[in-house]
């Protein structure tokens, strides 16, 4: 995952490993992998360099073709929901409806998983 998606992977791996270092006390080389994300994101990053001459070539890539930056995610979302309100037809069908749907479909599923590990959880906690 070469993108902010697999940087994000990074903390989230490296508590897993944090939480099992302590309920054992023992090290595992396995762990190291969890830089994985790392490792391709920096391949990105030289691969734009070579190419460009600018590692971070992709930003200025994204926003000048797709209008797309760095930003707070409440305001991609509203954006998304604004496109289908304010867009012309094309981008509004596009751009607007798809990334809308996936953002709700995405908040749907996270409710769903929360609600079931909740159970889950409570289960484990009894026992």
């Amino acid at each position: 995952m070469t993108r902010i998606n697999g940087l994000i992977l990074i903390p989230a791996l490296a508590t897993e490993a944090i939480q099992q270092f302590i309920s054992s006390r023992k090290w595992r080389s396995q762990w190291l992998w969890g830089l994985a994300p790392l490792g391709g994101f920096s391949a990105y990053l030289f691969a734009n360099y070579t190419t460009t001459g600018n590692a971070l070539a992709f930003l200025s890539i994204q926003h000048e073709n797709w209008h797309k930056s760095l930003n707070w995610p409440w305001r991609a979302i509203h954006g998304s929901f604004d496109l289908i309100r304010f867009g012309n037809p094309n981008e509004a069908a596009i751009r607007g409806l798809e990334e809308s749907f996936f953002i709700l479909l995405g908040l749907a599923c996270s409710a769903a998983a929360w609600l079931t590990m909740r159970g889950r959880l409570r289960k484990l906690d009894d026992s």
